[in-house]
C-alpha cells in the first residue's frame, strides 16, 4: 500500500487506537485487525498480508487516504465561533 509515512509505517494497534475509522475500514473487508491483540504489524503491510488483491487493496488505500485527508482538514479548518445571542440566526 502507498499511504503518507506518518501512518504507514505505524503498528495497526496505534494506528486503531489514535483512528478508529481505519478499523472500521478494514472491518469492512474482513481484515480483522481491530479484534487482534498482538498489533505489531505496520498499517503499509496489513491489507497485503490478507492477499485480497490489487483491486481490493486499492479501495482499501483509497478509503483510508481520504479518511485521513478528511480528518486532517478537519484539524486544520478552525471552529466557527457563534455568540450564544445570535445562535441560530444565520
Amino acid at each position: 500500500m502507498n499511504l503518507p509515512a506518518e501512518i504507514g509505517k505505524r503498528q495497526i494497534i496505534d494506528a486503531i487506537k489514535e483512528h478508529p475509522q481505519i478499523g472500521e475500514i478494514l472491518d469492512r473487508y474482513g481484515i480483522g485487525c481491530t479484534n487482534c491483540s498482538i498489533g505489531t504489524c505496520l498499517v503499509e503491510s496489513v491489507v497485503t498480508v490478507h492477499m485480497l488483491g490489487e483491486a481490493t487493496e486499492a479501495e482499501i488505500e483509497r478509503e483510508i487516504v481520504a479518511y485521513l485527508e478528511a480528518a486532517q482538514q478537519s484539524a486544520d479548518t478552525p471552529a466557527k465561533a457563534v455568540c450564544p445571542q445570535n445562535a441560530g440566526t444565520e
